[in-house]
């Protein structure tokens, strides 16, 4: 990266720079590891080695800010950091999917819990972007409108987010409802509440206790570690959220978009139908009702549908073959 930076120095230029530290597998760089407090998270080792993952590509990424100082280009260059998505410490958020078979601790994407979902987002460009902190909630999806605002782009035709730059000069405006999918699971955050919904809520807790939560409801004011779902105790903020959940739910793009529908008619026999779905495009499950679907890479779906069941999976892009085995 900063070889690239050196080399165009007196041009415009673009790097989208991809640290995959921290994740899965946790395996810092031994040094790391000293530079992590010992009384942080002293009950999971694993969550000091991801802290101390955190370290190893802080450390790094300093060195290009720093080559970006050195060569004096701070001033006209922006730069964005932005985490992707946390992973699930909490013991008390320890699931297994059974419909994915995914277990949730020490990972992410099958859960939607904060602290998945609120991840850094760092925005420095001295003398156009003030020192300062954003209280508002804000998303991904707002992070295009700011940059073209930024570098004198027009903005987007049908974008969903907005430019956070008047957040920092001050001026109020609304609140941005947070909207998050991931694996059989989605969620719906604002007004200092959290509305989770499963299309199959079946889930295995730490300790072999069953249960089945197709939605799951959060005061993040009262309760920021999301521990006391109130989904069967307050049904005018459920009936809210849900109605809310309904109007911010991404609606399909312009282009066509290849949905894969698996079903098994209900019959007095057993059937079960078991077997892996390939593709040369990408895979991503849209939803799973009396079935089993563990993703086995971004074009690999194993499959078990039990009875009366369905998958619904995307493919992308629409025109890529799919074997089923």
């Amino acid at each position: 990266a900063v070889a690239f930076i050196e080399a165009h120095r007196d041009e415009p230029w673009f790097l989208h720079l991809h640290y995959d530290a921290p994740h899965w597998p946790y395996t810092p760089p031994p040094a790391y590891l000293g530079k992590v407090p010992a009384m942080a998270f002293p009950e999971d080792s694993m969550a000091r080695a991801y802290l101390a993952e955190a370290a190893y590509a802080d450390d790094y990424l300093g060195r290009v800010i720093d080559a970006i100082d050195r060569l004096k280009l701070s001033e006209r260059t922006l730069i964005v950091v932005v985490g992707d998505h946390g992973e699930v410490f909490d013991h008390a958020h320890a699931q297994t999917v059974e419909a994915l078979h995914q277990p949730t601790l020490h990972h992410h994407g099958w859960s939607g819990y904060d602290e998945l979902l609120r991840v850094p987002l760092v925005m420095r460009m001295p003398g156009t972007v003030p020192r300062t902190t954003v209280a508002a909630q804000v998303s991904f999806v707002d992070i295009e409108p700011t940059i073209r605002e930024l570098v004198g782009v027009a903005p987007r035709d049908g974008a969903r987010g907005r430019s956070l730059a008047p957040l920092w000069r001050g001026v109020a405006q609304p609140e941005r409802p947070a909207f998050v999918e991931g694996q059989d699971v989605r969620v719906v955050r604002a007004g200092g509440w959290a509305y989770l919904r499963r299309s199959d809520g079946r889930l295995t807790l730490d300790g072999g206790q069953r249960v089945v939560r197709d939605e799951e409801l959060y005061d993040l004011v009262r309760d920021p570690g999301e521990h006391d779902d109130l989904a069967a105790r307050d049904p005018v903020t459920l009936a809210r959220m849900r109605a809310l959940f309904e109007r911010e739910a991404p609606t399909p793009r312009d282009a066509p978009v290849a949905v894969v529908h698996l079903r098994v008619a209900p019959d007095e026999r057993a059937h079960v139908v078991d077997g892996t779905l390939q593709s040369d495009g990408a895979i991503s499950l849209r939803g799973v009702a009396g079935a089993e679907a563990s993703p086995v890479d971004a074009h690999t779906v194993r499959l078990t549908l039990r009875g009366a069941a369905q998958v619904d999976l995307a493919i992308d892009p629409p025109t890529a073959k799919i074997v089923l085995a």
